[in-house]
């Protein structure tokens, strides 16, 4: 069975970065195709999207009113780390994912929309300074919409209508996966805090969502830092690619 597990790579400053294409059979996606360049691509923008310091505050508000939730609850479960050490905890998880990036799979997830999704491996082990990201979860990406940012980045050019409109869909694809990789980040994070545990109030409060629609506040702040990395991300492909079109920056 090792011969079906993914070669981890250096890549874009991410450590031990594979990806493995769901079966039957399971096989390693080879590292000179394009959906591995632009996976990795995606995971290194959006663990950086976390790594700025308004993303970083965003992980600790996240991780405080997490806990405060969890401890409001009337369930067993109970948060076994100290809360003013949250900002050093998001410090020690985001070390932790760029020397060993989660397990990556692609997969059909069903549903057009869905870009990825994260998921948790229970472990025994609930040391937050023996985090192993590999082995605490993985983040899986939708097969079909990784076939339509390859087949995007395929048909980019700047010299036809059709190639830039392509290369404007390839812009956004990277930046709805970068921002994907971000989101899913924060779920294996939850994770994190929960030590391993894996019981259904280990997860999320039904009052506390990732984005907290509910409350401006919080997206506010999220937005601000995802508008950030988008101009970041947008004059980065501008200044590698060549000066795009008006109208084609992802919206």
């Amino acid at each position: 069975m090792n011969n079906l597990m993914p070669r981890d790579f250096t890549i874009n400053g991410i450590q031990r970065f594979g990806i493995t294409l769901a079966g039957p059979p399971c096989e390693p996606l080879q590292e000179n195709t394009e959906e591995f360049t632009w996976l990795a691509f995606a995971a290194h923008a959006g663990v950086s999207i976390l790594e700025k310091v308004a993303g970083r505050q965003v992980m600790t508000t996240l991780g405080v009113t997490l806990v405060q939730e969890w401890l409001r609850g009337d369930s067993d479960f109970r948060f076994l780390g100290d809360l003013a050490r949250m900002a050093e905890y998001v410090d020690d998880f985001l070390c932790a994912i760029r020397g060993n990036f989660p397990r990556v799979v692609v997969d059909s997830l069903g549903g057009l929309d869905v870009i990825a999704e994260a998921r948790r491996i229970p472990s025994q082990d609930h040391s937050f300074s023996k985090y192993d990201p590999k082995r605490a979860g993985g983040i899986y990406y939708n097969r079909s919409q990784v076939s339509q940012m390859v087949s995007a980045a395929r048909e980019a050019n700047e010299t036809s209508r059709h190639g830039r409109k392509m290369s404007a869909r390839f812009r956004t694809f990277l930046f709805m996966f970068a921002i994907a990789t971000a989101h899913e980040l924060t779920h294996l994070f939850v994770g994190y805090l929960a030590q391993g545990q894996d019981s259904t109030q280990s997860y999320t409060p039904p009052t506390l969502s990732y984005l907290n629609y509910a409350g401006p506040s919080w997206e506010t702040v999220w937005m601000t830092m995802v508008r950030v990395r988008y101009i970041s991300l947008h004059y980065y492909w501008r200044g590698s690619h060549g000066r795009g079109e008006e109208g084609e920056r992802p919206t």
